[in-house]
């Protein structure tokens, strides 16, 4: 598997582009900074127009989102690139918010949500 790996601050950024999934692997809460910095990441592993899927562990984040990082965040989430998206979830609460900001971006019909890798990754490569 061709994979690329980096972080942002203490977020964790990978592609596997044989399955073209970008995994985003969240720690804690977002700054504004990690939310640009994570954004030209992701241009910078997946450039081009080319599809991908993503992969969002959320599972270790803070279910405080500041209201302008969420809008920025929305914002990178609507990238018409995006084919789909898994969200692995523990919080109720934070899944909640996450079901807000995908109904936002108009992406509830892409997007499921997940409690372990595995179901992810299965539905992400349709199997």
């Amino acid at each position: 598997m061709a994979e690329r790996r980096d972080r942002v601050k203490r977020h964790e950024i990978a592609f596997d582009k044989k399955e073209r999934i970008l995994t985003v692997r969240v720690e804690d809460a977002f700054t504004m900074e990690e939310a640009i910095e994570l954004e030209n990441k992701m241009n910078e592993i997946v450039p081009g127009d080319d599809k991908y899927k993503l992969l969002i562990d959320v599972r270790k984040s803070s279910a405080k989102l500041d209201k302008d990082i969420r809008r920025r965040l929305q914002g990178q989430m609507a990238d018409e690139r995006i084919a789909n998206v898994a969200v692995l979830v523990s919080n109720p609460a934070v899944r909640m918010i996450g079901k807000v900001i995908i109904a936002a971006m108009g992406k509830s019909a892409d997007t499921r949500f997940f409690s372990t890798d595995e179901e992810a990754l299965l539905w992400l490569k349709g199997e």
